[in-house]
């Protein structure tokens, strides 16, 4: 788990990135790229240097059993119905998590009234 001094440092340095590498702007920074900039070839530039410099993963370079129970929220395309296909599996995914968790907390509760 990261400190928030971690967090600070890491979004920092991702902010100054973006100030320099001109197919971005500043709000940009999670929607969009320059038009004619190929997603692709930022997004390859911008995973390198999170690993490099903050010691981050790629979404593709999880294990498998933190990447599957999340694959069917990748998004394929920018197709409306795709991208209403894996809303769906991300929500039910967290809702799922929720129960689990408070079944867990159901059951250490009970464990600490015994």
């Amino acid at each position: 788990m990261f400190s928030v001094e971690d967090r600070e440092r890491a979004h920092a340095r991702v902010l100054a990135l973006a100030e320099d590498d001109d197919r971005w702007s500043d709000l940009d920074l999670t929607f969009a790229v320059t038009d004619g900039v190929p997603v692709e070839d930022v997004l390859r530039d911008w995973t390198r240097t999170v690993e490099r410099e903050l010691g981050g993963r790629a979404f593709d370079d999880l294990p498998a059993e933190v990447l599957g129970p999340l694959a069917g929220a990748i998004v394929r395309s920018l197709d409306h119905d795709e991208l209403l296909r894996a809303l769906r599996y991300a929500v039910d995914g967290l809702l799922r998590e929720g129960e689990e968790l408070l079944e867990l907390r159901a059951l250490l509760e009970a464990d600490t009234l015994s």
